[in-house]
């Protein structure tokens, strides 16, 4: 098995075109923390699934735990380190998507959640001033969601935030 360190760190270089401003990235650290929180609150449902064993549901909630700390740490970071935050937070949302592609059966809430959290992470590179990178995309049964507007991933995401 994978640690979930090893998993996070796995990221596609990225370079930093420029620096978003304060009120950017204020919005890309309550993006950040709606992701962290989103997930946080859908992990009950993910641990309910079917298929989901003990180990997968650890592996995942430990992600989700790291999210919520990488989340805190955008919100209080200097602009030198959010490249590595914000590719991390992003590596965290594909990592737990990777390990329930396998389980069939997911739920479309599940599916949307993750997919709206994913559809965030180019908003909050773009807040920061992270140059446009080739992604790592989740599989298919996500792009619906992750063709969605950002207002809209953020309404999901706090729903799921809600335990809805």
């Amino acid at each position: 098995m994978i640690s979930r360190r090893a998993l996070l760190s796995m990221l596609p270089a990225v370079t930093l075109c420029g620096c978003g401003t304060a009120q950017n990235i204020s919005q890309a650290a309550a993006d950040a923390a709606a992701i962290a929180a989103a997930l946080k609150g859908l992990l009950p449902t993910i641990i309910r699934i079917t298929g989901i064993g003990t180990a997968l549901s650890t592996t995942i909630g430990g992600v989700v735990d790291e999210l919520g700390s990488i989340a805190a740490q955008i919100a209080a970071a200097k602009s030198g380190t959010l490249v590595s935050l914000v590719g991390r937070l992003g590596a965290g949302v594909i990592t737990i998507a990777t390990l329930l592609a396998p389980v069939a059966g997911l739920p479309i809430w599940v599916l949307t959640v993750l997919g709206a959290a994913q559809a965030l992470i180019p908003v909050i590179e773009a807040a920061i001033g992270i140059a446009a990178v080739p992604r790592t995309m989740l599989g298919q049964q996500f792009s619906v969601a992750i063709a969605m507007q950002p207002e809209e991933a953020r309404s999901i995401l706090a729903l799921a935030a809600a335990g809805k």
